[in-house]
């Protein structure tokens, strides 16, 4: 028999629930609060970011929490206007998925997935941040956060 649908009535629940999965949110949310003051936020990959924000004590960049190509590609919502939005907001590190792709030529480079593959966001995230850390996690995959570069 198929278990019935549940909602998780709680915070700790869900906490619960999405570690079980993500085996390094808590390394992840360890790094953010530690490099991070309480005012400032994060940002990032939308099936990651909420789940370390809630653990590191932090919040989430302009509460942008759903980071999905798809609101993007279709122009309901901007990249620009969402750029400036979470740096308006006291932004401190940003959470990409992230891999090793080949190249042609055989060359391994390091890609980021998800809403940092789309060229507005790495243009962005190139220009503007640099790794701070990173992490993999046996099912979720490869996971870096990035921190303002130094001027």
């Amino acid at each position: 028999m198929a278990g019935k649908y549940e909602d998780y009535s709680t915070t700790q629940e869900i906490l619960y629930h999405e570690s079980r999965f993500f085996e390094k949110a808590e390394d992840l949310a360890e790094y953010v609060e530690a490099n991070t003051g309480e005012d400032q936020t994060i940002f990032g990959d939308s099936s990651t970011a909420g789940i370390v924000a809630l653990l590191s004590g932090r919040r989430l960049a302009a509460d942008f929490a759903d980071t999905n190509t798809m609101r993007f590609r279709s122009k309901i919502t901007s990249v620009d206007e969402t750029i400036k939005k979470v740096e308006a907001d006291d932004l401190a590190l940003v959470l990409v998925s992230a891999g090793y792709r080949r190249t042609r030529g055989g060359k391994s480079v390091l890609r980021y997935g998800r809403f940092a593959s789309m060229p507005e966001f790495r243009r962005w995230l190139d220009e503007k941040y640099e790794e701070a850390y990173r992490v993999r996690d046996r099912t979720k995959g490869m996971f870096i956060l990035l921190k303002r570069k130094s001027d």
